[in-house]
């Protein structure tokens, strides 16, 4: 594989971002509602840490498959090609966070 092609592949890696949000919408709703939770009422602890483990598992699908790419990148003499990991990575964090805090603070 020559430079250009890892490259390419390394930020095209940048994709799981929205695939892991789109994933995590379309299975966390069908849950939530197969659970019974109504709109707009807090979710129970237990429902809530599933939830999260099903974001926490996509997302890490997400940053495995972009490491994998930005290193084979890396290697080949790519400069920089290890920003799209970074990226990602803290898309991860982020969300999960975001998820935590929000989950955390709703007092409904």
């Amino acid at each position: 594989m020559d430079r250009a092609r890892a490259a390419r592949r390394a930020w095209f890696s940048l994709l799981g971002i929205p695939i892991a949000y789109v994933g995590a919408f379309l299975i966390g709703e069908p849950l939530a509602s197969w659970a019974g939770l109504e709109e707009g009422s807090r979710a129970p602890v237990w429902l809530a840490v599933v939830m999260m483990a099903m974001v926490l598992v996509l997302f890490g699908v997400a940053v495995g498959v972009s490491l994998r790419l930005c290193t084979r990148a890396r290697s080949l003499g790519v400069p920089h090609a290890m920003v799209p990991a970074w990226i990602v990575a803290a898309a991860a964090v982020v969300t999960v966070l975001q998820g935590t805090v929000g989950y955390l603070f709703s007092w409904a």
